[in-house]
């Protein structure tokens, strides 16, 4: 991967994982490398391939795993999240209600900002 002086590092190397998860190169259940490993080959300060990192889990691409790395989610054919949709089907399935979902949505995401 060489990267380009016009685009911000982070958003390039984000870009280049979400290709590899999107068409399959990077399978459900596999593991990125590691932050280091990342920042080695493509010559950049871990803190940029943390941040490409950060927002791929983000789009809920990867998961991280404490002590294991960023696991890649299931993609359907459409290149969507399965995860995500399963995640929201056990909260309906669970009795919430999509203004319950979506005010805790919208909580969560203003408690982040905040941050």
């Amino acid at each position: 991967m060489e990267l380009l002086g016009n685009i911000p590092a982070y958003i390039q190397i984000k870009n280049y994982y979400k290709r590899l998860i999107e068409t399959g190169a990077i399978k459900e259940g596999e593991y990125l490398p590691s932050v280091r490993e990342v920042s080695l080959l493509i010559g950049v300060n871990p803190n940029t391939v943390q941040r490409a990192f950060a927002l791929l889990i983000d789009e809920n691409l990867v998961t991280p795993i404490v002590g294991k790395g960023n696991r890649v989610n299931k993609i359907d054919s459409n290149g969507e999240n399965l995860q995500l949709k399963n995640d929201i089907n056990d909260l309906v399935k669970k009795g919430y209600s999509l203004d319950e979902i979506k005010n805790e949505i919208e909580k969560m995401m203003k408690e982040e900002k905040l941050k």
